[in-house]
C-alpha cells in the first residue's frame, strides 16, 4: 500500500494516509480526509472538509468500531483516539477508535442532519478507513458511539441507524427533532442509551424536558439510562467507557434482562428485581455497571 493515495470523484476528494509502519503486529492509525462533500446533501449547508481518524490496537481484531463525537464549535475529536485510557478500553475490549474533526467554511456547525448528510459521510469514511487497514469486515462492525457536546448528532446517528449502533452515549441530553434529525426516539428505544443531563438551579427547564422525554421512553421499554451530573464540568468518560464494556457483555451473554437502577433515591435492582423505589427507573446492563452508576450519581448527589 502506498503511504498516501489520492482518489478523486464527482465533487468528492478523499486523501487516505497511513501514519505508522506496517507490522501484522503493531498497532495501525489510518486517516481519511474527504474534501466538498456536496455528494452527501450538504450543499445548502456550506461546502466543509471532514477528517476521520482509525486507531487499530495492536494484535486485536476489533469486534466494534467506537466513534467519538465533540462540539467544541468544528466538531473536533482527532484527538482522542491519542488518550491512554480510551486505547486501554480498546485494547481490552477489541475495539478500535475512530475520531473525527468536520470544519464547516462558512464557520457554521459541522454535522448536523445525520440522516440528510453526516450519517452517511460517517459510514463512508469508516468504508474507506477499513479499505485502507485491509480490514473489510470493519466496514459493517458495531458502532458505539460517545457523545459529548453534540446531542442531536448522537440522537440523529442512533435514530437513523439504530441497526449499527448498538450503544451510545451523550453527555448534554437528548436532541431528536432537532437540525433535520427526524427519526427517533420509537426505532432508537432498543439500543442502549447512557444520557447525563445538569440537575442544576439553572439548568432546570433543561432537565424536565431531557426527562420528559426519557420518562415516555422507559415507559415504553427503551434501554435507556439517566445519570445527572450535579457539576456543569462533571467528567463522563470513565463512567461511558465502564457503560460499553458492560453493553459489549450483555450482548456476549444474549442480551437479556438487565438491572434497573433509581434516578431519584440511587437504588438498584439485580434482574427481575425492582428497586425501593419503582417510580422513575433507568436500565443498567449489568451489576458492574449497575454500581458504576450508583457510585457516580452518589458522588455528586450533595447538587453542588
Amino acid at each position: 500500500m502506498k503511504p498516501t493515495m489520492l482518489i478523486k470523484r464527482v465533487a468528492l476528494l478523499v486523501t487516505v494516509t497511513l501514519l505508522g509502519a506496517w507490522t501484522a503486529a503493531a498497532q495501525q492509525t489510518y486517516e481519511v480526509t474527504i474534501d466538498k462533500p456536496e455528494r452527501y446533501g450538504n450543499a445548502a449547508k456550506g461546502s466543509s472538509v471532514s477528517t476521520f481518524r482509525l486507531w487499530v490496537p495492536e494484535g486485536k481484531t476489533p469486534e466494534y468500531i467506537l466513534l467519538f463525537l465533540s462540539y467544541n464549535g468544528r466538531d473536533d475529536s482527532i484527538g482522542d483516539a491519542e488518550d491512554i485510557p480510551n486505547r486501554e478500553f480498546a485494547r481490552q475490549h477489541n475495539v478500535a477508535l475512530l475520531t473525527c474533526r468536520c470544519e464547516r467554511k462558512d464557520g457554521g456547525a459541522g454535522f448536523d442532519q445525520i440522516d440528510q448528510w453526516a450519517g452517511k459521510l460517517i459510514l463512508d469514511a469508516v468504508k474507506k478507513l477499513a479499505a485502507a487497514a485491509g480490514r473489510p469486515d470493519l466496514a459493517q462492525a458495531p458502532l458505539l458511539v460517545m457523545g459529548y457536546g453534540s446531542p442531536q448528532v448522537v440522537s440523529g446517528l442512533l435514530g437513523w441507524k439504530n441497526d449499527r449502533v448498538v450503544a451510545a452515549t451523550s453527555n448534554t441530553g437528548i436532541k431528536f427533532g432537532a437540525h433535520g434529525n427526524e427519526n427517533g426516539p420509537d426505532n432508537a428505544y432498543k439500543t442502549p442509551f447512557l444520557i447525563y443531563e445538569n440537575e442544576t438551579p439553572t439548568n432546570l427547564g433543561v432537565w424536565n424536558d431531557m426527562f420528559e422525554k426519557f420518562n415516555t421512553a422507559r415507559k415504553r421499554g427503551a434501554l435507556w439510562c439517566v445519570a445527572p451530573k450535579y457539576t456543569g464540568n462533571q467528567d463522563c468518560t470513565v463512567l461511558s467507557r465502564e457503560f460499553f464494556a458492560s453493553v459489549i457483555a450483555w450482548r456476549k451473554a444474549g442480551a437479556g434482562d438487565g438491572w434497573l437502577g433509581n434516578w431519584q433515591d440511587k437504588g438498584i435492582a439485580p434482574k427481575g428485581g425492582r428497586p425501593a423505589n419503582a417510580r422513575d427507573t433507568v436500565w443498567l446492563p449489568d451489576e458492574n455497571f449497575a454500581r458504576a452508576w450508583q457510585r457516580f450519581v452518589n458522588e455528586k448527589n450533595e447538587k453542588k
